[in-house]
């Protein structure tokens, strides 16, 4: 209520005092949640809404979404937004747990556990036994115990993510809210069989898993073109070292934000990215992010510091092909 009361203060303060009846917790859900947060202040004034402008949250997405008529849940964009405000404060610490954890382990231990990490959101009690077993490293243990947790029963896999899909009613619930916008029904998801005893806690899952998969992807994309390279080099000083066949090395750190404006906000001063070493520094996200926003890069761009490069994941191969 404190942020609704918040709103109706400015409203009364800036020319649309006759939103105030809407400003209520039901009306307020499905008028302005529910909506892109820049559609709030239309016919505000015009001062007022040029100074909100500045603010990433201005350019953010809507915030809930509305199932079966009335059933509300946040979306990616919101959870995001709840993780950068500490809100998502649960989530945030398990995966801070783990990642401390592995940050004890050796430079190599590191890679290989983190790697396994986004390779298995699911995974059985073999997996694990045969990792440390070809790991032998008893700090490993410490590790899975606050990265895995048992599967719930009635648990489905989810055909986006990998990681566990269950229902409230008719609707698919995930850890990545864009994961149930399938709109499959229950008989058409693949019911989680006993061949997987564990999965990711859900922190890890969405602040590890679901954004190393990109990196691996680079990683993979990038040998196959003739290159070497290091995933989470010293212990993630950033996401993929990149070595071009004359030797170049390219430090390449991925990003897989909705919101370009909350990157851009990221990047801005983020020296420690830019003070490794490295012939080039590259930020990569997916290619869908451009294509759903085709000012997406552009917007980034904006950002970065002298001789930083912003790029797709399409472009970056691209541009390796014309390196090499």
């Amino acid at each position: 209520m404190y942020g609704i009361n918040k709103l109706a203060a400015m409203a009364a303060q800036n020319g649309r005092a006759d939103i105030l009846s809407e400003l209520h917790e039901n009306a307020f859900l499905k008028r302005f949640a529910a909506r892109p947060v820049r559609s709030w202040f239309v016919r505000w004034d015009t001062a007022f809404t040029a100074e909100l402008k500045k603010y990433p949250l201005f350019n953010t997405g809507a915030l809930a979404e509305i199932y079966d008529g009335n059933v509300f849940d946040i979306t990616d964009e919101c959870a995001v937004l709840c993780a950068t405000t500490e809100s998502d404060f649960f989530n945030a610490l398990t995966q801070e747990n783990a990642y401390r954890k592995m940050r004890e382990l050796s430079a190599e231990e590191y890679t290989a556990v983190r790697e396994f990490i986004v390779l298995h959101p699911l995974c059985s009690g073999r997996d694990i036994r045969r990792f440390k077993i070809a790991h032998n490293s008893p700090e490993i243990q410490s590790v899975f115990n606050a990265a895995y947790e048992d599967i719930p029963q009635d648990s489905y896999k989810c055909p986006e993510c990998g990681w566990t899909m269950r229902f409230i009613g008719k609707r698919s619930v995930c850890c990545n809210n864009s994961c149930s916008r399938t709109h499959r029904t229950r008989d058409q998801f693949e019911r989680i069989d006993s061949s997987y005893e564990k999965r990711l806690v859900h922190g890890v899952m969405r602040y590890m898993c679901i954004p190393g998969k990109i990196e691996i992807k680079i990683r993979n994309e990038a040998e196959k073109l003739g290159c070497e390279t290091e995933l989470w080099p010293e212990h993630d000083k950033y996401d993929i070292k990149i070595i071009l066949p004359d030797g170049s090395v390219w430090a390449i750190d991925a990003k897989t934000h909705l919101n370009p404006y909350n990157l851009a906000s990221q990047i801005k001063n983020d020296g420690s990215f830019t003070s490794e070493q490295a012939d080039e520094h590259i930020y990569v996200v997916p290619h869908e992010r451009k294509a759903e926003n085709p000012a997406y890069c552009d917007i980034c761009k904006d950002a970065l510091q002298p001789g930083v490069l912003f790029m797709t994941d399409k472009e970056l191969y691209q541009k390796i092909k014309e390196a090499i």
